[in-house]
């Protein structure tokens, strides 16, 4: 077969080869912006999970999407094994639990709304399971998604305080709350974004430019978590942190990047609390936006 064979045109191939890298990673950016605009969506759209008037649509959205990827995952003809079944079967097994609380519920409209609420979140999840089978090995695209929106988040809560007389002109507590209209879940929020950033700033693969923006990044949803006061989120950003620096290679690398985001967020927080204007509460107008102008000039 070698004698009878055709040279190998270097340049063409080397010119496919180059086509399909870019193609793939023009593919993976475009998930990650996916993933992030669906999380947005959900927490400038949904907002606290108390407001049913724009929970419910959302929980909506997210059952019938769950749905119909799972429709499109089970069209697929694969022979891989369901990762994630029984994680799916206790999910959706308290989901019927929940709303069957209905029938012995000392409340059960309220148990009655928890128990869609938690069937919304089954399907997400289950949605989830499926998008891994109709796009295996994208989860970097997954972790850069969550970080944007995480970013996102934080930015505008920060915002907030930055510019209070534009977006938040009447906010008595000086707590971040938007655009939750909850502390905690601004928090919670903000910690969320902090392992996909070390990931990022430790990876050896990637573009450096980007793997620098890790550094800020971490900054902002520390600042952001810290302004929150939320003692919940500082909870669930250690067990993040110690799960992450337990199984995740590359650690020295990482606790740089915390460690040099956190001494930045440090210097802005440690500024802050000591600044009237934006850790107490029913402060005027007028000095939230004096210091809120300082605030942004020194996250900046």
């Amino acid at each position: 077969m070698s004698a009878h064979a055709g040279p190998i045109d270097a340049g063409r191939g080397g010119l496919a080869a180059s086509g399909t890298l870019t193609r793939a990673a023009g593919g993976a950016a475009w998930m990650a912006v996916g993933v992030a605009a669906v999380l947005c969506g959900i927490c400038f759209a949904g907002g606290g999970g108390l407001s049913l008037d724009s929970q419910v649509p959302v929980e909506m959205s997210l059952t019938l999407a769950g749905a119909a990827l799972v429709a499109a995952a089970l069209a697929v003809e694969t022979r891989a094994p369901v990762y994630g079944a029984w994680s799916i079967g206790l999910l959706l097994g308290l989901a019927a639990f929940t709303s069957m609380s209905v029938i012995w519920s000392v409340a059960p409209d309220a148990s009655w709304i928890e128990g869609g609420r938690t069937l919304s979140y089954a399907f997400a999840f289950l949605g989830a399971v499926a998008l891994v089978r109709l796009a295996p090995g994208r989860w970097p695209s997954v972790l850069v998604g969550v970080l944007l929106a995480g970013l996102a988040v934080s930015a505008y809560a920060l915002a907030t305080r930055v510019f209070p007389g534009a977006l938040s002109p009447d906010e008595i507590y000086a707590r971040l709350r938007d655009p939750f209209g909850y502390w905690n879940a601004v928090g919670l929020t903000a910690a969320l974004g902090v392992p996909p950033c070390l990931w990022l700033g430790a990876r050896r693969g990637g573009h450096g430019a980007v793997g620098a923006l890790a550094y800020p990044a971490v900054m902002i949803l520390l600042v952001t978590l810290m302004l929150a006061y939320s003692r919940g989120a500082l909870l669930a950003l250690g067990l993040g942190c110690a799960f992450y620096f337990a199984t995740v290679p590359l650690r020295l690398r990482s606790l740089t990047v915390l460690g040099l985001g956190g001494l930045g967020a440090a210097a802005v927080v440690g500024w802050a609390f000591s600044r009237t204007a934006l850790s107490a509460d029913h402060v005027v107008l007028s000095a939230r936006i004096h210091d809120g102008h300082l605030l942004g000039l020194l996250v900046a």
